[in-house]
């Protein structure tokens, strides 16, 4: 299977960060790469995933029961001070969240901003205003996960050296075989 940014985005907010299980989640945009997140994110019980919409309603019939739900954009400043973790997945070509959502945020505890779009859509100047923001967007995503790729290279290199260290007891494993079938 091949890793799409969903994949990616919820395995670094889950493994690097731990901000999925029992957090608030919200997701800014409605789209294909939204409703990926969400289905992904939900593998990591979060307490509450919401979504953020400016036009259209998504239709998230499918994740009813698992408290879901999803509000305009106008209900963002509200929504703000619930999230633990924030999943930027919009198409614009504007900053999404900027200085004027500062007083919005979550002030007593960590706030993971994780921002997917390409142009970027969360104005990292809200770090400077909220010290208790941490801004990751698709450069640290792919940093983590080359970082992450050399620890299976050097898992690797290890499993090579153990079989390169009995490499003489496997032949004999296998002469011993031949010979027998022979």
């Amino acid at each position: 299977k091949q890793f799409e940014i969903e994949d990616l985005a919820v395995k670094y907010t889950h493994e690097s960060a731990k901000y999925i299980q029992n957090k608030f989640i919200l997701i800014l945009g409605a789209g294909v790469v939204a409703h990926g997140l969400i289905e992904r994110a939900l593998l990591h019980q979060p307490k509450a995933i919401r979504i953020i919409y400016r036009k259209n309603k998504p239709d998230l019939s499918k994740f009813e029961g698992l408290n879901v739900s999803a509000h305009q954009s106008a209900e963002l400043d509200n929504i703000l001070s619930e999230a633990d973790t924030i999943f930027s997945a919009v198409s614009t070509s504007r900053f999404i969240l900027h200085s004027t959502h500062a007083p919005y945020f979550k002030k007593n505890s960590p706030v993971l901003i994780l921002d997917v779009c390409v142009p970027r859509s969360v104005d990292h100047l809200l770090q400077e205003e909220c010290t208790n923001l941490c801004i990751a967007d698709i450069e640290v995503l792919k940093k983590w996960y080359l970082g992450e790729l050399k620890n299976l290279d050097a898992i690797k290199k290890v499993g090579l050296e153990e079989i390169n260290n009995r490499i003489g007891r496997y032949e004999k494993i296998l002469d011993k075989e031949w010979m027998q079938e022979q």
